[in-house]
């Protein structure tokens, strides 16, 4: 930018005369403000994310059960060869008694 050094020599002779000081200017006005509201409506973000995120895991059962009776886990333990006839039965019993 043709003059722009003569411009700032100007600027610094006026504020500190034979010094050469380059004076730095603070920017546009209020550019702060939006600065500062940025920030927060950020850091706003990442925390409703973060939140969003942890309520959605937490709200699954765990086990992969989705909302599955204990009569059907049951079944499904059996169906699987996890318990044998006799153990089912046993807490089949067990579980109508309740």
């Amino acid at each position: 930018m043709p003059g722009g050094d003569t411009a700032c020599r100007l600027v610094a002779n006026r504020v500190s005369p034979g010094k050469g000081v380059l004076v730095m200017m603070w920017g546009y006005g209020m550019g702060w403000l939006a600065t500062g509201l940025m920030a927060v409506v950020v850091v706003a973000a990442v925390v409703a994310v973060a939140v969003f995120l942890m309520r959605a895991v937490g709200d699954r059962p765990l086990g992969g059960a989705h909302g599955a009776t204990a009569e059907e886990l049951l079944a499904q333990r059996f169906a699987r060869g996890e318990i044998d006839e006799q153990e089912y039965r046993k807490r089949r019993e067990v579980l109508s008694e309740h």
